[in-house]
């Protein structure tokens, strides 16, 4: 029922971003928010499962070609690499509209993720990540003034310490503070202060470490592991490869 509706799924979710665009709810400077009476939602989370489904199915559907000449390559780039290239980059440009950096860089996660599952040759694969990275350069210039600086705090964030580095830094200080035990439930300054922005989405781990020290970061992070792992498992149980492909991604 997923690889039938996988296609019909992904459309509706193209439409769901475009809509987005149109009428959705204005907030902290985007268009990310769509409401539906009591219900708020955003899109671009349901897309990521929807573009997952549709390339699983796109990749399922593939069969390497057992000629090895130059019809050959051009085959595997055209239809391996280019068509599943462009089911992603609609949904990414359509985000990357609202805008909403990170979750566009998330959906070309995806796809290389699914990429690599897929069984593409790693020389295909390898030339499209450097052509991705030759053309950084030039996508720098289509990022606005705050993304570059977000971009910029990620890598360095004391170039902006009262501004969109701070709350990095705080979720330093907040994780620092919270040693080996934590502060206890509830009791961190930076977060129960307010010093911590974000602190009940993006950086809700900075509360973790800071409230349960090392050992509650470490256990989250085992956790995780566990829910990776088990994917990743299912995915090598799978007998179709459809369902492994939509493990893996």
């Amino acid at each position: 029922r997923f690889f039938d509706g996988a296609y019909i799924f992904y459309g509706l979710n193209v439409l769901l971003l475009l809509g987005v665009l149109v009428v959705g709810r204005h907030a902290l400077g985007a268009r990310r928010w769509m409401d539906v009476g009591v219900l708020s939602f955003q899109p671009s989370e349901i897309m990521k499962l929807a573009l997952i489904l549709a390339l699983g199915r796109y990749f399922s559907n593939r069969r390497p070609s057992l000629s090895f000449d130059l019809r050959r390559q051009i085959h595997v780039l055209r239809d391996d690499i280019l068509f599943p290239f462009l089911l992603t980059a609609l949904p990414m440009a359509l985000i990357f509209k609202q805008p909403d950096l990170g979750t566009s860089f998330l959906i070309f996660g995806i796809f290389l993720v699914i990429l690599f599952a897929s069984g593409l040759e790693y020389k295909y694969l390898i030339g499209f990540l450097i052509v991705c990275l030759s053309l950084i350069p030039g996508a720098w210039h289509f990022l606005k003034g705050y993304q570059k600086m977000r971009l910029l705090v990620f890598l360095n964030p004391n170039i902006d310490p009262l501004g969109a580095g701070y709350t990095i830094i705080q979720s330093k200080i907040s994780v620092g503070s919270g040693g080996l035990w934590g502060k206890g439930w509830l009791s961190g300054t930076q977060n129960q202060l307010n010093f911590l922005p974000e602190r009940h989405t993006d950086f809700i781990f900075s509360v973790i470490g800071e409230e349960w020290g090392f050992l509650g970061t470490l256990f989250t992070l085992v956790c995780f592991f566990v829910l990776i792992k088990s994917g990743l498992d299912i995915a090598r149980q799978q007998k179709d490869r459809f369902g492994m492909l939509v493990a893996v991604g």
